[in-house]
């Protein structure tokens, strides 16, 4: 079975949008498609890339995402014997209501089709607000866990964008 071996979803706070992007390494036992959930059917999908090559996700006919996971792999597996890696980067934006001067506001990742082993959140809020986190996250000004990157499998190249410094 596949499984992600480590996890970041981002998500920017700018009035009633929200930029979300959820980085993953994966490690694919042959599954054609990683099954994305609670991607709002009306979200807008900026960018996918799995290995570094841009894709298209496909929609499931319940409304998930399906995300082709054997782009820029030739579908062989490691000398070693160990499932492929798959690096997945996947950004969206959504609208929401405005957080107002008393607002709420609920955040949950995306789910998907395989066990996550590291799953770590950022969040980026507006600057004019004081924030109060309830449930399970921690804020932490660093994380302790390795962070997914962006890597072509197929060249075991780390992978930046054209031009960055």
């Amino acid at each position: 079975n596949s499984v992600a071996d480590v996890a970041l979803y981002q998500v920017l706070v700018v009035d009633t949008q929200r930029m979300h992007k959820l980085t993953m390494v994966v490690q694919n036992s042959q599954q054609q498609y990683m099954v994305v959930r609670d991607i709002p059917a009306a979200a807008t999908v900026w960018s996918l890339r799995v290995n570094s090559l841009s894709t298209k996700p496909a929609r499931g006919r319940d409304g998930t995402l399906m995300v082709p996971l054997l782009v820029g792999t030739g579908g062989d597996s490691n000398e070693d014997g160990a499932a492929p890696q798959a690096s997945i980067e996947l950004a969206w934006m959504s609208e929401h209501p405005s957080l107002g001067d008393n607002g709420s506001l609920v955040l949950s990742p995306p789910r998907v089709d395989m066990p996550i082993t590291v799953l770590s959140v950022e969040v980026q809020l507006p600057e004019q607000y004081n924030f109060n986190f309830t449930g399970t996250l921690q804020n932490v000004s660093i994380f302790s866990h390795k962070q997914p990157r962006a890597v072509n499998y197929q060249t075991s190249r780390h992978v930046t964008e054209k031009g960055f410094k």
